[in-house]
This record gives structure tokens, sequence and C-alpha cells, in this order.
């Protein structure tokens, strides 16, 4: 898997003790689902997970490896 968090404002970069605020991109296999609620365990309100991209301080995104490795596969 292969995250990368990116700032909303590309040209303003954040540092990762400055982000309060994080907006997750859509996954393969539900795993944007999963990373949100972990987050909103894990971070106990120190990190909010938010619905909308603009209202974001920074952004997760990320590709997971196996599932396109799997997909791949089948359309063999």
């Amino acid at each position: 898997m292969i995250l990368c968090v990116t700032s909303v404002l590309s040209q303003n970069v954040p540092r990762l003790a400055d982000v309060r605020r994080i907006y997750v991109e859509k996954m393969d296999n539900n795993l944007d689902e999963y990373l949100r609620s972990s987050i909103s365990k894990q971070f106990h309100g120190a990190l909010t997970v938010v619905l909308k991209r603009e209202e974001a301080d920074a952004i997760l995104a990320g590709v997971n490896g196996a599932a396109r490795e799997l997909r791949a596969l089948r359309l063999r």
C-alpha cells in the first residue's frame, strides 16, 4: 500500500504537526472507510476526518497495491 498526504493548497505544504483536519480519498476495497474509522479512534479528536475536501488541512491518498495486483490477475 502506498499512502501520501498532500496539502489542499499545494503551494502551502503544512507540517504534519499542524494538520488538524484530514480528508481521506476513495480507495480500493473500501480501504478509505477503514482508515477514516481508524484515524478517528486512534487520534481521539486531535485529528479530525472531514467529509469535504475543501475543509481539510491535508488529504490522505493512496493506492492499495494488493488490490491492484488482484484486479490485474482477474483481467487475464
